[in-house]
């Protein structure tokens, strides 16, 4: 849990760099069933469509300074 904020950022900046200049982050716990729910919703560009089936790989990233990503 404690690198939970690193991937949000994550997330963030690649929105971002897709072009977004709204973004809303939702975020709902229930301690009741132990679940967490996170929504990050953006209107960047989105991701194309070679990209979109490479992101299901969990190290997949399309950066360059570095070879691991969220996925």
């Amino acid at each position: 849990m404690k690198t939970i904020d690193l991937h949000i950022i994550d997330i963030v900046h690649n929105s971002i760099r897709a072009g977004a200049d709204e973004i809303t982050i939702k975020f709902k716990d229930s301690t009741k069933i132990d679940l967490i729910e996170l929504s990050i919703i953006d209107n960047g560009s989105g991701i194309d469509p070679e990209k979109l089936e490479k992101i299901k790989n969990q190290y997949f990233s399309s950066r360059k300074e570095r070879n691991i990503g969220l996925g």
